[in-house]
């Protein structure tokens, strides 16, 4: 089949003229060429493909051409009964088989877009039956954002709309409900004052109701009814226009109320209307988050894109409240790499795409490389530059801490990352949290086509542990203990508290309840913290502690405290932490005389309302409690030295304190929850690393013995890499990880000085 468009000039555009006609006519386009540069007037159409084996047949210039099932409904629907609509297509306005063509046209599509009049999104039929054609058009049903579509909701608020149905009516397969649903959120209500939420605070909503609409909007927003969501050229698509229009079936929206709704939602369930939120099914509010954060991840950078492209001042103050809301760096810097991160979990048919999609959104300095698409290049060169690139633009190395997202292919270099692939679960909250990291920033651009920069040894890797395979909170607690077991088993390891074990598993980073944009604060870990993590552990089933005799296998000491005099001194000299005393409690009733028992005891108080003291006073949940904390210290005190207690496991006594503290269980959950996510983020797919010179981290799952831990030029974090031969200055890059000590630069220095860590060496990454 011979493509019927004629051969292009530098600046011009195919669009198509579809031609009037009625719903079940056959469909007839007539194709011509127009110049960018003349301004003209069309409206671009954003769809998914579709699978090429399902296939109909149009008329393009009077010559029969096959498209895509899916392109050939939205044809239909979009055609007018009495006039024609001009539109850009890509699939019948470029010759797809002209590969120069086809590089040249992708190039434009950040000016087509921009330049439309509108782009139309179009969704699907909504149909149970992806391969049926409608046997018919339909009423429009077409929403405004004003008054005028409260004909269209009033039925799904008062709940009749559904007894108004066919027998066999499915309502997760009409368009009409998904909208209704978006548009009553779009009006920035209180939840509770919509009808369709009404509830008291003890029981449930309508739950029918409810159910049904979030149903229907599930089946609005995700595979396989709308594939759409998932393209990664749906970015630009939404970003770049003046004016975007939601098609779904019979049912059309502006882009805004989605935005609104999206918005709206976030900000009421996070504060007025949470109590609302909290009786929702799971099952529901699943359904909303994932509606808010997927159209509020597009909506935050079309409203920088417009507010940059515009010199109206409401465009500008709305830019600047976007910076407030959710931080500058992505919506002000837009590099390749920050965008390629941010939307890396979507799809595209051609690996080259998901970076040639996202290029017109990049945001250049000057003096800049300006990476064009070029479909001659093959993908392992198209991954090579958009990588070289990335590096140039940051002068750092951030781009190969994307390398812990997995590879789907083994051909490219170890230090590539693999685009083509989808991220995975952590991704979001690693990427952000690369920011808090400064191990060694320094980097001088010189790279040529072979990565060749400077590196730092630091030390070989002599042991590793299990791989954190699962979030599940049994198999969590499971590989922390055995984490915990490996870092004792060498006699040589260096001492460690638990607020250090518990910094490890975190990678020293905590992440803090969402914003409204459904974006996580990320926070370097403080010495307030440590009150979290006693949270964590008294309350979380991912926890391994309290740990009643878990640092003493089978009675046998270790290096951690060894005799009794140990514990006096430790004590008496004030230098144990509140963990350490939880830690060796349940021990010292097995291991020390009666007779020096009522001293440790004495001591372990004393030291213990110190702690608490020092920790609480900066807490919020225990501000202002000290004097309360102290005495309920004391008369604990005097209960275990009466044998109130008795020498039982010290989770006894942990529960009784924090019962006397009177901190509610929702609080004391909230706290465990942060450390849980935070924990869970930082170890999936990773595995515990410890070094010949003691340092210890979270590496890579295909970190092993025998690997080497090196500093590299330019690179926030630590790297583990494998010698390609041995005593050759050649490595594969395994992957980025977490070691303590290692982290901040101020204090990088004075750590590996005291280790005796080498200067810094040419090496090869290959």
């Amino acid at each position: 089949m011979n493509y019927p468009g004629d051969s292009l000039n530098s600046d011009q555009i195919r669009v198509i003229e579809l031609l009037p006609g009625q719903w079940d006519e056959e469909i007839h386009c007539d194709l011509y060429k127009v110049s960018l540069s003349s301004n003209p007037h069309y409206e671009a159409l954003s769809y998914v493909w579709g699978s090429k084996g399902a296939q109909r047949k149009i008329r393009l210039n009077g010559q029969i051409h096959s498209v895509t099932f899916n392109l050939y409904c939205a044809l239909r629907r979009f055609r007018r009964k009495e006039s024609p609509t001009i539109l850009w297509v890509d699939a019948l306005c470029i010759n797809q088989t002209d590969i120069g063509e086809r590089t040249h046209q992708v190039r434009m599509m950040g000016q087509i877009y921009k330049m439309c009049a509108i782009v139309i999104v179009y969704l699907g039929e909504g149909s149970s039956n992806s391969k049926s054609i409608p046997d018919f058009q339909g009423d429009a049903v077409e929403y405004f954002g004003d008054d005028r579509d409260l004909g269209h909701i009033r039925p799904f608020m008062k709940g009749y709309y559904t007894s108004m149905q066919p027998s066999g009516y499915n309502i997760a397969f009409d368009p009409r409900p998904a909208f209704a649903l978006i548009r009553m959120l779009s009006m920035n209500e209180h939840i509770h004052k919509l009808p369709l939420f009404e509830a008291s605070e003890q029981t449930s909503f309508s739950s029918d109701r409810v159910s049904q609409l979030s149903e229907a909007l599930r089946c609005m927003m995700n595979n396989p009814w709308t594939p759409w969501w998932s393209r990664i050229w749906v970015v630009q698509e939404v970003v770049m226009p003046r004016e975007v229009k939601i098609v779904y079936g019979n049912v059309s929206a502006p882009w805004t109320i989605l935005a609104d709704a999206a918005r709206f939602y976030a900000v009421h369930t996070r504060s007025c209307c949470s109590k609302v939120a909290a009786i929702m099914s799971q099952d529901c509010l699943k359904v909303l988050l994932d509606f808010s954060q997927r159209i509020s991840a597009i909506e935050i950078f079309r409203k920088a894109y417009n507010a940059e492209n515009s010199n109206e001042e409401e465009a500008a103050q709305e830019l600047e409240s976007l910076n407030t809301e959710i931080g500058s760096d992505e919506i002000e810097e837009r590099s390749l790499l920050s965008l390629l991160q941010q939307f890396r979990d979507r799809q595209a048919t051609d690996p080259r795409d998901k970076i040639y999609a996202l290029l017109s959104l990049v945001k250049h300095r000057p003096g800049q490389q300006i990476l064009s698409p070029d479909y001659s290049l093959s993908e392992i060169e198209v991954f090579r530059g958009a990588t070289l690139k990335c590096i140039s633009d940051t002068g750092s190395l951030s781009v190969l801490n994307s390398t812990f997202i997995r590879k789907l292919r083994q051909d490219l270099p170890t230090w590539m990352p693999d685009w083509g692939a989808p991220g995975e679960y952590t991704r979001g909250g690693r990427t952000e949290a690369l920011a808090l990291y400064n191990s060694y920033i320094r980097f001088s651009n010189r790279l040529s086509k072979l990565i060749r920069l400077a590196g730092r040894y630091v030390g070989a890797v002599t042991n590793v542990g299990d791989i954190m395979w699962s979030g599940n909170a049994l198999t969590a607690k499971a590989t922390l203990l055995q984490w915990i077991e490996t870092i004792n088993g060498p006699s040589e390891t260096k001492r460690i508290t638990w607020r250090e074990l518990c910094n490890i598993f975190c990678a020293d980073v905590l992440y803090l309840s969402p914003n409204f944009q459904g974006r996580t604060r990320v926070l370097r870990t403080k010495f307030v913290d440590r009150t979290t993590f006693l949270a964590w552990t008294f309350t979380s089933n991912r926890s391994p502690g309290p740990l009643d005799g878990l640092w003493y296998a089978q009675g046998k000491s270790t290096n951690w405290v060894s005799r009794e005099t140990d514990w006096q001194e430790s004590l008496e000299k004030g230098i144990l932490e509140v963990e350490d005393i939880s830690d060796g409690l349940g021990f010292f009733g097995r291991v020390f005389s009666a007779k020096g028992q009522g001293k440790i005891i004495e001591l372990i108080f004393r030291q213990m309302g110190y702690q608490l003291q020092e920790d609480f006073k900066y807490d919020p949940i225990t501000k202002g409690r000290i004097g309360d904390i102290m005495r309920y210290l004391e008369e604990e005190e005097k209960k275990y030295m009466a044998k109130d207690i008795g020498h039982k496991p010290f989770s006894r006594l942990e529960d009784r304190i924090v019962d006397g503290l009177g901190l509610k269980y929702k609080e004391i959950e909230h706290e465990a929850g942060i450390v849980d996510h935070s924990i869970m983020t930082a170890t999936l797919g990773r595995r515990l690393i410890i070094t010949d010179n003691q340092y210890i981290g979270l590496g890579p799952a295909e970190s092993k013995v025998g690997d080497h831990l090196f500093l590299l030029d330019g690179a926030r974090t630590p790297f583990v890499l494998r010698r390609s031969i041995p005593f050759d200055e050649r490595y594969k890059m395994v992957g980025d990880c977490y070691v303590q000590g290692l982290m901040d630069a101020d204090t990088l220095e004075e750590n590996l000085d005291r280790d005796g860590v080498r200067d810094w060496n040419p090496i090869v990454l290959e």
